[in-house]
């Protein structure tokens, strides 16, 4: 009879455990905040720059396998039809871009003090220099946009930044933090089999808002994007010279004259970021999430 009432106390305790492991199972995700995120506010208004369209990030680690090119026309990823695993992040880009062609003249003239120093030690000429330039090298004349927010970890008042990216500006007032950054991380991205046929160059300006009431980081970025095919350079082993160029000027450069580089950019994230925490919807999404 013991054994009997012990089996069947069990068997209620077995019930009781599996009726918990299937609820909590089948407990709903974390749903989105209500009001609109930052990425859909900025997609659907007009800013006194115009609006933003939505494109994506050009992918870059499958490039040399799959030859993608980005297209004006049609700018789907053919890499994720190759595989359908990968697949380009997307962004947000100006529908005239008119500051970008002036932000790679001026990184051009901080990369020609790197060339000039090899052109010096004899490695190339001076016409070799001149034959391309990092404007030949973007095939999209266009930042991208892209950004997310969170609950704060560590404070950028507190120089908590992460090592690929260098903290060139930061204003702080009661109420928040402005951080500007430049990401010091062009280096070349190829896949080994085609080592000598591809590398790109992409770096990023980024902003960070820390909303000090709410514990929130709202992080937006402009990354410029630029691929060098060795096989369709005139002068082809001048790609790897342009890449370390790039790098070479970001981790040399001031911190006003990496300002100065991207401040056209920084004006607009800063005004898509105030225009979304000053919209009563982006509030609610703001007040919601910090929950």
């Amino acid at each position: 009879m013991k054994k009997t009432i012990l089996s069947l106390i069990a068997a209620l305790l077995l019930c009781t455990m599996c009726i918990g492991f299937v609820a909590c199972n089948d407990d709903p995700p974390t749903p989105e905040p209500s009001g609109i995120n930052l990425y859909d506010f900025a997609k659907e208004t007009e800013f006194s720059f115009g609006r933003l369209e939505e494109g994506e990030i050009i992918g870059s680690l499958r490039r040399a396998i799959y030859g993608e090119r980005y297209n004006e026309v049609n700018a789907e990823a053919t890499a994720s039809a190759n595989d359908p695993g990968f697949s380009n992040k997307r962004a947000l880009l100006l529908k005239n871009d008119v500051q970008f062609e002036n932000t790679i003249d001026t990184l051009q003239s901080l990369v020609n003090v790197f060339l000039m120093d090899n052109l010096n030690e004899g490695v190339y000429s001076l016409d070799e220099i001149n034959s391309q330039g990092l404007i030949d090298f973007a095939e999209r004349k266009k930042v991208a946009f892209y950004g997310e927010s969170y609950k704060r970890q560590n404070s950028v008042a507190q120089n908590n930044v992460d090592t690929r990216k260098k903290l060139i500006k930061k204003i702080e007032d009661e109420n928040s933090i402005y951080a500007y950054y430049v990401f010091n991380d062009p280096m070349p991205s190829c896949n080994s089999a085609n080592v000598k046929h591809y590398e790109d160059s992409a770096f990023e300006f980024q902003i960070e808002r820390i909303v000090k009431k709410q514990n929130i980081s709202i992080s937006l970025s402009a990354r410029i994007e630029l691929f060098m095919y060795y096989d369709e350079m005139q002068f082809p082993d001048l790609a790897q010279y342009y890449v370390w160029g790039v790098f070479d000027a970001l981790i040399s450069a001031t911190d006003n004259e990496l300002y100065e580089l991207g401040k056209q950019y920084y004006e607009i994230m800063e005004e898509v970021i105030d225009t979304w925490i000053n919209d009563p919807r982006g509030q609610t999404y703001l007040n919601e999430y910090n929950q």
